[in-house]
């Protein structure tokens, strides 16, 4: 089965927001047509029927669909292969887990699973939704690692579930190699800062110490989904 692409989230909204301007358009008020639930959105368009489909100058809402889908099969990935990963750190038996997703030989399948999710989301990371067309590659990767080293310097001042995760723990243990003036870090590296600054985006409150920080990491390395 082929892996679909992985786009800006930016593209996933807008996919959306071009079905809701055309629902608008078509007089359709239902209020499930205008949802920000994927799910609510496009189950109401089944309800409605192939002739309501909308082909226009704006697209086409099959083809939106898709590309909206798409982005919530990514998330539906990501968020899995996260709580694969937290019930390996707490100690969830594998066997359970296995029961629960249909896994057969459970330990080693789960550890398969993991280790195959981990490795798609790590190839396929989401292009930064903010480019910084005036940086350098050189100077961009000393902006992220000044980041990611200024992240793991305030490990205290996040919420103690964040900071015990593995993306700070990944970014505490590539720093050793990753002095300034190198290349950018391995991919996992990338998608553990991204995944550590779109986790704090929505803990962080406006006003935190973190706050300043944290927009500044998300504008760089496109965390915001």
């Amino acid at each position: 089965m082929t892996t679909p692409p992985r786009l800006d989230p930016a593209d996933y909204s807008a996919a959306l927001d071009r079905i809701h301007d055309r629902r608008r358009r078509t007089g359709d008020d239902d209020h499930r047509g205008q949802s920000e639930d994927i799910l609510e959105t496009l189950a109401h368009l089944r309800r409605r029927g192939v002739r309501e489909l909308v082909c226009d100058d704006t697209g086409d809402d099959v083809l939106d669909a898709l590309r909206a889908l798409q982005g919530l099969w990514w998330t539906i990935r990501e968020l899995e292969t996260w709580f694969l990963e937290a019930g390996e750190r707490r100690g969830t038996k594998r066997s359970d887990v296995g029961a629960v997703l249909g896994i057969t030989r459970a330990s080693q399948g789960v550890v398969d699973r993991i280790r195959r999710q981990r490795e798609q989301l790590d190839r396929h990371i989401p292009p930064a939704a903010t480019p910084q067309p005036t940086a350098s590659e050189p100077e961009r990767d000393d902006q992220v690692r000044t980041l990611a080293a200024g992240l793991i310097a305030r490990r205290r001042e996040m919420p103690e579930d964040i900071a015990g995760d593995w993306p700070a723990d990944t970014i505490r243990d590539e720093l050793a190699g990753w002095p300034a003036g190198t290349p950018a870090p391995h991919a996992g590296t990338i998608t553990a800062l991204r995944y550590l600054l779109g986790q704090l985006d929505i803990e962080i409150p406006a006003g935190h110490p973190l706050r300043e920080l944290v927009d500044q990491g998300v504008a760089l390395v496109g965390a915001r989904v």
